[in-house]
């Protein structure tokens, strides 16, 4: 099986995102609308992704 790490690339995509927002989200919300917010979140959501050592956004 050929299992790889979901990249920042895979979130943005999902969320219809570019990856700088992607990464805003993770460092800023605070920046970021909530609209571009709630779909990065939804996309972290649905991959069942855990951030490890970050804040919760």
């Amino acid at each position: 099986m050929n299992k790889r790490n979901t990249t920042i690339q895979d979130i943005a995509k999902a969320a219809g995102v570019s990856t700088a927002t992607v990464s805003r989200a993770l460092s800023n919300p605070e920046l970021l609308s909530q609209t571009k917010l709630l779909a990065v979140k939804e996309a972290i959501k649905i991959r069942d992704i855990v951030l490890i050592g970050m804040q919760e956004i």
